[in-house]
């Protein structure tokens, strides 16, 4: 519940520093609110940070919540007021609108100072009773005797953690491969100090497998039982306090009395003196259970866990990628957790579901089980968890069915689920705070859904929830949000296709932020069950068949409708909320919606607007009134023309327009008018000052020196190029300091892309390079792109392939080359390089007969597609290539 001051702080402090104030006395208001919510944050975060929240300190946030949930809507609807009157003709607004203006402005300063003394007010009344509270809590401590302050859900994981030691092998399942593989690791024979780094997200079973392997005889004979087990909490573990632990671990092992209170009181130095005095002679096992920072802790435990050369081992389990990778000074290896199998995982969840027998059940009764288990994707402690669930209810398929439907409510109300609860939770509750609406975010998205990590990111800067690094953008910043999330195992990449990534959510950490965020007030899914009037819904995604009215969405930010599951959209179309006005984000990517409402150019606040692969064919004619949009998306729809007033969209960052002929597909790719743009006007191109990624425009000379003043360009696309435009190009790219992305097509199939009078580009970071269209040679500065990751050279036809492969051989990044109607010549021979490619296309060049890979080049492809290459036989080398898979197209 206190997530939520984090929420409103942020939304608060952006504000401020807007630069929309029209309203003297504003800012200085939002400053004083500011100030009074960081104190309350403040003191529940400490609090809560030593002993958990008191029941008087929840019902002080519930309250400021309420007040949080004011302020965002007073926010919201100012910036309304201020981007409305911006957008209003002068003379009108000045003279006709003018008492309007005035009333709703005294109205606006009214409501900001009531929501200001309210919160005063309730600081105040609460401050009375929190003394009161904090003395009877401190003086309850003292009856209990506690001479430690443990986290209460800490306290949880360390008794999970340390328990596990003493459960069964008989009560595990699926343990056994992993197991033996540990095993060897561990009982290497390698007499250096080695770090094993069991890696897995929480629940995945990696204390339980640990803690299976000290069970073992055989390992505890080969360490002589001299082994010791810690677990590390992430919130209030010190380096003392594990110092203390190893030490006083070891001297049980030999049975050495230790003193308590004078173990408590020895300093730094003296317990890693006594450590290292303990393990001089010994072979040992130290096992760091749940460790969320090494950096720090190891800077002190690489003293006293000494290398004696006597083959010791440091076992460490975490659910942090950084962690388990970080760099030790000593051997080290990392192991991931495999999820379960389906078989195991099956055997798991009956084995936990006892005494209900799977060979009494119905089949429908059998589906709803299979798709529980499906939801804990191989997470052993899910799967025994929701079996142990099932256990309690009846063999009857509407009580199966209903926990199935409503997981996410099971997974905050029912406290049999409360273990599994505590353990996932713990990955969220440890995230920064704007990397905890990143998180809860990404629950908009429906189950099992693949989610464009460029998609994400562009959504959470138009939401306001990414921060300006110094000397970094904001889209980079966003990708350093998505990379932490991964490294923390709370999304996960995974290949669309040969050159896609994209990201996944485990089912259970989606059904975790579905329910935090719902009852956060975050976001409301709508999946064919009526919507809550009750409660304020700030944004709201579609993923089923619309049944009803949405009734009042005046509070909506953020709108999102998933179209592949809308099978009847004339219903949702006819119920779509008429009363967006306060709008953000709309994304109706995949939805047929035929047009766009005219009003959508009244959202003033808009900064994300995604139309992509709808049935869209024109954009309102004010859509410059827009003036906050940062992205706009109208890829394969079938607008042809831009307004003229999109060149008064100043903030726009993100303008995509690329628009397809034919489906994307290798079978198609013979074709050369693949893509096209939508058309825009040249002038006034340049105003753009903040667009980062155009993709594409079609070119021209007028066009072309419009974008040489916009060097902040990250991605540039540039459909119809002729060859005239080649000076003009040439120095459009190499003023280009950014870009990551280039495409290039030329006008018709004979025009040629003259791009080779290049010497070399300002840009370093070049990553992906599309060239469409007939190439004299290749440029001579495609040799120097070292960031190269993604080379794609359509209807080059080119004759020597020599050339084509000794300027690109050596590009030490490059992964991806795709080779389609690029080389008229009958062989080519890959001699060397290509260290790091893992995909290659050759596709479409009929008159190649003979391939030759010599022994160590391409070391690393895992992918070669051969498409519509007639005359070509298997390659010559092939059989170098280990971990090849050939795919041969008609």
């Amino acid at each position: 519940m206190e997530q939520t001051l984090d929420l409103v702080l942020g939304k608060v402090l952006s504000f401020v520093g807007n630069e929309l104030f029209l309203l003297s006395g504003v800012e200085a208001e939002l400053e004083k609110i500011k100030n009074e919510l960081e104190y309350m944050q403040s003191l529940i975060i400490d609090t809560k940070g030593k002993r958990g929240l008191s029941d008087l300190e929840k019902t002080v946030v519930r309250k400021f919540k309420e007040k949080a949930d004011d302020i965002v809507d007073f926010i919201e609807e100012y910036t309304y007021f201020s981007n409305k009157n911006r957008n209003s003709n002068e003379f009108y607004t000045s003279i006709i609108c003018f008492p309007n203006a005035l009333i709703r402005k005294h109205q606006l300063a009214t409501k900001l100072h009531h929501i200001r003394r309210s919160i005063r007010e309730m600081r105040e009344t609460s401050n009375q009773y929190y003394a009161i509270d904090r003395h009877h809590h401190h003086h309850h401590q003292q009856q209990c005797n506690k001479s430690d302050e443990y986290d209460t859900e800490w306290a949880m994981k360390k008794s999970i953690g340390e328990l596990a030691l003493f459960e069964s092998d008989k009560n595990l399942v699926g343990i056994e491969d992993s197991k033996n593989e540990l095993m060897e690791l561990l009982l290497g024979e390698s007499k250096d100090l080695t770090v094993i780094s069991v890696l897995g997200m929480g629940g995945s079973g990696k204390t339980s497998l640990v803690a299976s392997l000290l069970r073992s005889p055989v390992v505890k004979k080969h360490f002589c039982g001299f082994y010791a087990w810690i677990t590390i909490s992430q919130t209030n573990y010190t380096i003392d306090n594990v110092l203390r632990s190893i030490f006083k671990e070891f001297a049980d092992r030999v049975e050495d009395n230790v003193n308590p209170q004078e173990l408590n009181t020895m300093n730094q130095v003296q317990l890693v003196k006594m450590i290292m005095k303990k393990l001089q002679h010994k072979r040992y096992l130290v096992v760091l259970d749940d460790v969320w920072e090494i950096e720090n802790m190891w800077l002190v435990l690489k003293s006293a866990l000494l290398e004696n050369s006597l083959g010791s081992r440091i076992l460490l389990t975490t659910r942090k990628e950084d962690v388990a990778t970080f760099s030790l000074g000593t051997k080290r290896n990392v192991y991931n957790v495999r999820p379960l199998t389906e078989n195991k995982a099956w055997e798991l969840f009956w084995k936990k579901a006892l005494p209900h027998d799977p060979d009494q059940c119905s089949t429908q009764l059998l589906q709803t089980a299979r798709n529980l288990i499906k939801k804990c994707g191989g997470l052993p402690l899910g799967i025994a968890t929701l079996g142990a669930l099932m256990s309690t209810k009846k063999l009857e398929f509407p009580d199966w069915e209903g926990v199935l439907r409503s997981l996410n409510w099971e997974l905050s109300n029912n406290q049999r689920l409360n273990s599994l609860k505590s353990i996932l939770l713990l990955s969220f509750y440890e995230l920064p705070n704007r990397l905890k609406q990143c998180f809860l975010y990404c629950g908009n998205f429906p189950e099992d859904f693949e989610i464009n990590p460029r998609r994400l990111a562009r959504l959470w800067i138009a939401e306001g929830f990414v921060e300006l690094g110094r000397g970094m953008t904001h889209d980079m910043m966003a990708e350093r949000y998505i990379t932490e999330l991964v490294h923390r195992g709370l999304l996960q990449f995974t290949r669309r296709n040969h050159s896609t990534q994209c990201l996944t959510m485990h089912d259970l950490n989606r059904e975790f932020a579905v329910s935090i965020a719902e009852e956060e007030g975050f976001f409301h899914v709508y999946n064919g069950q009526e919507t809550n009037q009750h409660n304020k819904v700030y944004r709201l995604a579609v993923h089923e068949n619309y049944r009803g009215a949405f009734g009042s969405m005046s509070k909506v930010r953020s709108f999102f409708v998933f179209g592949s599951n809308i099978v009847d959209s004339s219903l949702l179309l006819q119920n779509l909320p008429c009363d967006f006005t306060l709008l953000r984000v709309l994304d109706l990517k995949d939805f047929p919606i035929p047009e766009l409402s005219k009003n959508i150019v009244n959202c003033y606040n808009l900064t994300y607007l995604c139309l992509k692969r709808t049935q869209v064919k024109e954009l309102p004619k004010g859509i410059g009134k827009l003036r906050n949009l940062q992205t706009l998306d109208i890829r394969q729809t079938e607008i042809k023309v831009l307004p003229k007033g999109i060149v008064k969209l100043t903030n726009l960052r993100h303008l995509f327009m690329r628009q397809f002929n034919y489906a994307a597909k290798l079978m198609e790719f013979d074709h050369f008018n693949i893509c096209y743009s939508t058309k825009a006007l040249a002038a006034g191109l340049s105003n753009l000052k903040k667009l980062q990624v155009l993709d594409s425009v079609e070119a021209g000379k007028d066009t072309i020196r419009e974008l040489r003043s916009l060097t902040q360009l990250t991605k540039i696309g540039l459909t119809n190029v002729h060859e005239v435009d080649g000076e003009d190009l040439c120095i459009l790219i190499k003023e280009m300091k950014c870009m990551n992305f280039l495409l290039l097509q030329a006008s018709n199939v004979n025009e040629v892309l003259k791009i080779d009078e290049l010497s070399n580009l300002a840009s370093q970071f070049l990553a992906k390079l599309y060239l469409i269209g007939k190439l004299e040679r290749l440029p001579c500065w495609l040799a120097s792109l070292e960031c190269l990751k993604i080379l794609f050279l359509s209807w080059s036809r080119i004759t020597d392939g020599e050339l084509i492969l000794s300027h690109v051989s050596t590009l030490p990044n490059l992964t991806t080359l795709s080779l389609i109607k690029s080389y008229e010549g009958n062989q080519l021979w890959f001699e060397n390089g290509f260290v790091k490619l893992e995909i290659l296309l050759l596709c479409c060049m009929p008159q190649l007969n003979e391939v030759i890979i010599e022994r160590g080049v391409m070391p690393q492809l895992e992918k070669l597609f051969i498409v519509r290459c007639s005359h070509l036989l298997i390659p010559r080398g092939i059989e170098h290539l280990s971990r090849l898979q050939m795919k041969r197209l008609p």
